[in-house]
C-alpha cells in the first residue's frame, strides 16, 4: 500500500497537476461576496443558485465567505436564459422528456480591480413523472412540467453552469503564472 501511494505521488507531481484552488489562488482573495441578481421570472432558482454558488466557492476554491463590505473578490451571478424544450413522446403524444438549458452571467471582481466575466451554460435532461391515481389503477398522463421537476431541473443545470465557470478560472490561472 505504502508503495503504492509513493508511485501515485511521484504520478501526480510528474505530470504538474494542481488543484483548481491552488490555481485560482492567485485570482481570488478572501472573503469572497456572491451576489445572485434577483430573477423575477424564477426568484425560487435565483435563491438556489446563490447557494450553490456559495458552496462551490467553499468547497471547490477553498475561500471563505464574507460580506460585501469586507470582501476582496466579488462574484456576481445572474440568470440569462432557462429554456425548456421536449426530447420525447410517449406513443399517445404527451412529451416524456425535456431539457433544461440555463445560461448563466458570471462577474468577479478582484481586490486589484481586475474583473473577468464569462456567459457559462449548464443543461440536465429529465422525465417529467406522471401520478397513477389511488382510486383505479389509471396512470394520470400528462406534459406538464411540475415546479419540482422544473426547479431541480434549473438547480443541476446551474451547477453545471457554475462548474464551466470554476474550469475558465482554472484557465484564466494558468496563464496568469
Amino acid at each position: 500500500m505504502r508503495k503504492f501511494l509513493l508511485i501515485l505521488a511521484f504520478a501526480l507531481a510528474g505530470c504538474g497537476y494542481q488543484p483548481t484552488a491552488r490555481i485560482t489562488q492567485n485570482l481570488i482573495q478572501s472573503p469572497v461576496f456572491v451576489d445572485v441578481a434577483m430573477s423575477k421570472t424564477d426568484p425560487q432558482n435565483t435563491v438556489l443558485i446563490k447557494d450553490h454558488v456559495r458552496a462551490g466557492v467553499i468547497e471547490r476554491l477553498h475561500e471563505r465567505i464574507g460580506e460585501r463590505a469586507s470582501a476582496k473578490t466579488i462574484i456576481k451571478v445572474s440568470i440569462l436564459r432557462a429554456r425548456f424544450s421536449t426530447l420525447s413522446y410517449d406513443s399517445s403524444g404527451y412529451a416524456g422528456s425535456y431539457r433544461a438549458d440555463v445560461t448563466l452571467r458570471f462577474e468577479m471582481h478582484t481586490a486589484d480591480g481586475k474583473t473577468l466575466a464569462r456567459n457559462t451554460t449548464g443543461d440536465h435532461e429529465f422525465t417529467i413523472s406522471n401520478e397513477s391515481d389511488s382510486d383505479s389503477s389509471k396512470v394520470k398522463v400528462s406534459s406538464i412540467i411540475s415546479d419540482k421537476d422544473r426547479l431541480n431541473a434549473i438547480e443541476e443545470a446551474s451547477k453545471q453552469a457554475f462548474d464551466e465557470f470554476v474550469s475558465y478560472l482554472a484557465i484564466v490561472g494558468m496563464r496568469g503564472r
